[in-house]
């Protein structure tokens, strides 16, 4: 089960080798790792943010989470401020 769910990522291994282009965004990103953290930690902040604001004004109370309520929960709204 295990090696069906790692085919995809290890064909693109495969496949990845005959690339320079692979090999340079490898090295980039090695190079950001350690500054990365900073803006996605800021990036899920303003998910939570923006997801709590949509569920605020958009909140009936007492109405359950139905498609005419689609910001019923704040993790819903996260879902509608990402996508």
């Amino acid at each position: 089960h295990l090696l069906t769910l790692l085919r995809p990522t290890i064909r693109l291994m495969k496949v990845s080798r005959n690339f320079s282009g692979f090999d340079l965004l490898l090295r980039s990103l090695h190079v950001a790792i350690p500054q990365l953290p900073v803006p996605l930690f800021l990036l899920v902040m303003i998910c939570i943010l923006f997801g709590s604001i949509m569920w605020h004004v958009e909140h009936i109370e007492g109405e359950p989470v139905s498609d005419d309520n689609p910001f019923g929960s704040i993790p819903r709204g996260m879902w509608f401020s990402i996508v």
